[in-house]
């Protein structure tokens, strides 16, 4: 499926985060990864995962996810024996409802870089930015010249110090390819 019509966006979405990893999951962090309720509960599995899309003919793949009651957006830069092959994107949605604080997952949680070897020379260098609040994406995706962009509008509702509620908007555009 993703080496099938090569220029046609390709969305891979999934329930569990598969990026980006969480920091008290990572292989130094103290909090064994076989505790993850994420991909970093099966580490070969992620990283089989993302060497089939570092490798493949689509040159445009996004992955879509949800799960940590925090907003993410993490650029995903594959690589193969030093050399830079392609570039994708992670999206994590905000939940619209998360009442308990307490259990979600905080942006200071996400990890903002990760490096991952995929084996057979590949590797994934990843960047993150999250945020914390409820709402929704908003997703676009716009071919322009030779370039495919993302465009993602996180809709965050958070409470100021007197505890209303209060509408804001992060925006990134992401090229993939």
């Amino acid at each position: 499926w993703l080496d099938e019509k090569p220029d046609t966006l390709k969305i891979i979405a999934c329930g569990s985060v598969v990026v980006p990893g969480l920091v008290e999951h990572a292989d130094d962090a103290s909090m064994p990864a076989r505790q993850a309720d994420n991909w970093q509960l099966a580490p070969q599995q992620r990283a089989e995962l993302l060497l089939m899309v570092g490798a493949c003919q689509s040159s445009r793949v996004v992955l879509l996810s949800g799960d940590y009651h925090c907003a993410a957006i993490s650029t995903i830069r594959f690589q193969h024996d030093g050399h830079l092959k392609r570039e994708a994107c992670a999206i994590v949605t905000p939940p619209l409802y998360a009442p308990y604080p307490a259990i979600n997952a905080h942006p200071k949680d996400v990890c903002a870089a990760e490096s991952l070897d995929l084996g057979n020379g590949w590797t994934a260098d990843i960047a993150t930015e999250a945020w914390t609040g409820d709402g929704y994406a908003e997703i676009s995706a716009q071919p322009l010249l030779s370039e495919f962009w993302v465009h993602v509008s996180m809709r965050l509702m958070r409470s100021d110090a007197r505890r209303a509620p209060e509408w804001i908007t992060q925006r990134r555009s992401l090229r993939v390819g």
